[in-house]
């Protein structure tokens, strides 16, 4: 079957999925020349003719004969397989990291809540005791996931470090400008002044959750 030079154009550009405007573009010619090539009006120089077999990975005898070739019909190379199965294995193993991560931030936020029940629960020193003990497990855990959350985006793409958002940083002032207020408002009123220290350790975890919740939303922006 015999094809012009414009047709093959044409066949080559669609298969790209690209139009005029951009072969244009791509060739450093007016979308009115890529136009007049593919209707036959006129034929392109023959240094625009090496700039499109080159731009698409085509002979020049492909273009300049006045026959179809395989060549214009033939889809994209897949990936090899090797490539492939490393896409896949690369996906599978960012899925099960995000997995992890989404585990140790649910088990910290637990740890958090529960760790006021001890005093409440427990009179004596062993309540306090057990609610600090509670505090650090959970604060070393989001301690482990930030690093390994680090250390993955640095597997990937080396990035400057971004500062950090300033919508952030006045929800946590303001969390622990709250808790001074609250400290001394409620000893001041209760004038339980042995107890009441109790709101800054809370407020530390606090601050840990914001921040992790934080950390997991831009993640998932990303």
């Amino acid at each position: 079957m015999k094809m012009t030079i414009g047709t093959k154009i044409q066949t080559l550009r669609k298969q790209r999925g690209l139009s005029q405007e951009q072969l244009a573009e791509a060739l450093g010619v007016s979308r009115q020349a890529v136009s007049k090539w593919e209707a036959e009006q006129s034929v392109p120089d023959i240094d625009k003719i090496i700039l499109i077999c080159d731009y698409f990975g085509v002979t020049t005898d492909h273009i300049l004969r006045n026959t179809e070739s395989h060549q214009a019909e033939q889809e994209p190379e897949p990936q090899p397989d090797s490539l492939m199965q490393n896409n896949t294995s690369q996906n599978e193993v960012n899925a099960e990291e995000k997995k992890k991560s989404a585990l140790l931030l649910a088990v910290a936020i637990m740890l958090y809540i529960i760790s006021v029940i001890p005093p409440i629960l427990i009179d004596d020193a062993a309540g306090p005791a057990l609610m600090f003990v509670m505090v650090a497990v959970a604060t070393g855990i989001i301690v482990y996931r930030s690093v390994l959350n680090s250390r993955n985006k640095s597997e990937e793409v080396s990035e400057p470090k971004q500062p950090e958002n300033p919508k952030h940083k006045a929800v946590k002032s303001s969390v622990r400008a709250l808790s001074v207020v609250l400290f001394f408002v409620i000893s001041f009123l209760s004038g339980a002044w042995y107890i009441t220290w109790l709101v800054f350790p809370i407020t530390v975890a606090i601050n840990n959750i914001i921040e992790a919740c934080f950390d997991l939303k831009d993640g998932d922006d990303k």
